[in-house]
């Protein structure tokens, strides 16, 4: 069954959602015989692109042969707060009206701009797409299908027709999703261990984090430099020393649970979380005691919105619907 997106994302509150989106039949279109990477880097180079374009930041993702998991973060305060020009200057440099090259995008002249924010029932128009993930993905999907096919030298559907979005309302929900899109190429048997998946946010924010450190004995090195800014493009989730990150954690701790996870379902295992891990559950309210179990079936538990019971049935009633499917299985996922 589908449902209005008008159920899953919010028009006024900043949120965090898990985009899933597949190709036509399953079939493998973001692999080839060629190169197994150039099309998957083609998305995540748009997802770069957007990033400076949309008020939505990437929290996580993961490309794999026939389908993409990405987790997403809605900025609606800022962009409620930003100017007209501003949300000019983005609309026009993602959509310019002067011809160019194929790939480039010039930055819009005063003139466009001034003409664009001439019009105010315009700019509210374009504020409302500039932070809407429906928006988000059109632009992202369409640029993808579009180089495909022109290579395959075809036309029609590269994309299901609806992508699938999920409202993460909670932490706890954040985290477990995180994770599951992660781990994505671990069940898959295609890597061991996650970090060594080269199209996940773990993979880019693991050579960024041991890039750092080197530059601290190698501060001059261009190559490290580069390397360092590898997830200067991503959402900061994760605590730092001047910030509480939406996780309350930080990134070293997600990576050990992130690895014992990745291990105890690779080995087909449900031991207990190790002691020092725990903690991390306790203050995200989710249950530790069935970890592994609860963590392989969160992506079938939760279709539309994944929190606790009450969460679930206050957002239900807000939406003006009797439940959301997940509602029974969320007390096996939270406390």
């Amino acid at each position: 069954m589908t449902y209005p997106r008008s159920r899953t994302i919010s028009k006024t509150e900043d949120g965090h959602y898990h985009i899933i989106s597949k190709t036509v039949r399953g079939a493998f279109l973001l692999t080839s015989d060629k190169d197994d990477d150039y099309r998957k880097m083609w998305i995540i180079e748009k997802m770069i692109f957007l990033s400076n374009i949309f008020y939505i930041g990437t929290e996580s993702y993961a490309i794999m042969d026939n389908h993409m998991h990405i987790v997403v973060e809605t900025q609606y305060r800022i962009a409620d707060k930003a100017d007209p020009e501003d949300i000019a200057f983005r609309w026009l440099y993602l959509h310019p009206k002067r011809k160019i090259k194929e790939g480039e995008s010039p930055a819009p002249t005063k003139k466009e701009i001034k003409e664009f924010i001439s019009n105010k029932k315009q700019v509210a128009i374009y504020r409302e797409k500039l932070r809407d993930p429906s928006c988000y993905m059109q632009e992202l999907n369409q640029t993808i299908a579009r180089r495909a096919n022109k290579e395959d030298n075809t036309s029609g559907r590269f994309w299901q027709g609806r992508f699938k979005c999920i409202n993460l309302a909670e932490a706890g929900a954040l985290l477990k999703c995180i994770m599951y899109v992660e781990l994505n190429p671990v069940r898959a048997a295609i890597v061991k261990s996650p970090e060594l998946s080269k199209f996940t946010r773990c993979y880019k924010r693991v050579k960024a984090e041991l890039a750092r450190e080197k530059l601290k004995k190698k501060p001059k090195n261009k190559e490290l430099q580069e390397e360092a800014k590898l997830d200067s493009w991503l959402s900061p989730i994760f605590n730092t020393r001047k910030k509480t990150g939406v996780l309350n954690m930080t990134f070293k701790e997600y990576l050990e649970l992130l690895d014992w996870t990745g291990r105890e379902i690779r080995e087909d295992k449900r031991g207990a979380i190790p002691d020092h891990l725990e903690p991390i559950l306790e203050r995200l309210k989710l249950k530790s005691d069935n970890w592994i179990d609860s963590f392989k079936s969160f992506r079938r538990d939760f279709h539309t919105v994944a929190a606790s019971e009450g969460t679930m049935r206050k957002m239900a009633k807000k939406v003006k619907t009797s439940w959301f499917h997940g509602v029974g299985a969320a007390n096996q996922h939270f406390v």
